[in-house]
């Protein structure tokens, strides 16, 4: 199989997960602190690799030289929707 046609083949996504937030560098009263929630976020790519606990996915291809650059891995434990795009 030809490189092109393995590209071909994979799947772009539109992952909404839960991400840690960084609250401030600076002191903060404990109650306040309590009120720190995790970022809802959206990330949008393509699935590079997939095992039971995490996804991963690249941004940016450069089939010449098959490097790959922007990848995130996401737990999935931490994923609200997956959807094709």
């Amino acid at each position: 199989m030809a490189e092109v046609e393995l590209y071909e083949q994979l799947r772009t996504v539109e992952i909404i997960w839960l991400d840690a937030r960084f609250s401030c560098s600076t002191w903060m009263d404990i109650e306040e602190a309590k009120k720190i929630t995790l970022a809802e976020t959206q990330t949008r790519g393509t699935i590079l690799c997939e095992d039971e606990g995490s996804i991963t996915l690249y941004m940016n291809i450069n089939k010449s030289d098959n490097d790959v650059a922007h990848c995130v891995t996401i737990p999935k434990g931490c994923i609200k929707s997956i959807k094709d795009i």
